[in-house]
């Protein structure tokens, strides 16, 4: 019995970390194919049920198969779920992956996977910018962290702080800025003015995924 939990203990992380990548790869190639995420639904499901049997597994034992592996997304993602991890140490992982993060499913779905325990989601931009507020020496860690808690939402984004304040939001944000703006059915002349500042700031950069940007 005792060399059974053993046993478990050296090979369940290594397991889930190969059905998480499978998982991600299968569901990529079936997006690209031209199935849409409502689709996929059942792959979501099946890593979702993965990434919990990661509760009874150490934070540093994850980290070291990661680092033995090289880092990924899924990888960073996964460590949430993972005994005493941090989610700091979520964002240095997906930093350091080199995954990109643009609003569109194939970017956003890892973030949709991170512990809800570690990062509960909102939908209010107030609670996102302050959750993440002062947290990142790292400028680039600081935005990613804040696009990851809007690409985690399933549902609309409520801006709920002065519109005016979003003028000079750095690239990434601005893409998700938005992304999320051009979901809204009916838009205010202030928005679409926004959109248009967004679509500037974003021109030329790996964010802008829009071809009349």
């Amino acid at each position: 019995m005792i060399l059974g939990k053993t046993l478990d203990q050296i090979f369940l992380p290594a397991f889930l970390w190969f059905v998480l990548h499978k998982n991600a790869e299968d569901w990529a190639r079936q997006f690209n194919s031209g199935h849409s995420p409502a689709a996929l639904t059942g792959l979501d499901a099946e890593d979702r049920k993965h990434c919990k049997s990661l509760i009874s597994v150490k934070g540093k034992k994850w980290l070291s198969l990661c680092d033995a592996l090289g880092m990924t997304v899924y990888g960073a993602i996964a460590l949430s779920w993972c005994k005493d991890a941090e989610l700091s140490q979520v964002w240095e992982g997906w930093h350091a992956s080199g995954f990109p993060l643009k609003p569109s499913p194939e970017f956003e779905r890892p973030a949709r996977f991170i512990n809800p325990a570690l990062m509960p989601v909102s939908d209010s931009l107030h609670d996102i910018l302050n959750a993440e507020a002062r947290k990142h020496e790292d400028p680039e860690i600081h935005t990613l962290a804040i696009c990851a808690r809007i690409a985690a939402m399933q549902g609309p984004l409520k801006f709920d702080i002065p519109l005016d304040s979003l003028k000079t939001a750095p690239p990434q944000i601005a893409a998700f800025l938005k992304s999320r703006t051009l979901e809204k059915p009916d838009r205010t002349a202030e928005e679409n003015a926004l959109i248009a500042t967004w679509s500037a700031t974003i021109k030329g950069t790996e964010f802008d995924i829009w071809e009349d940007a």
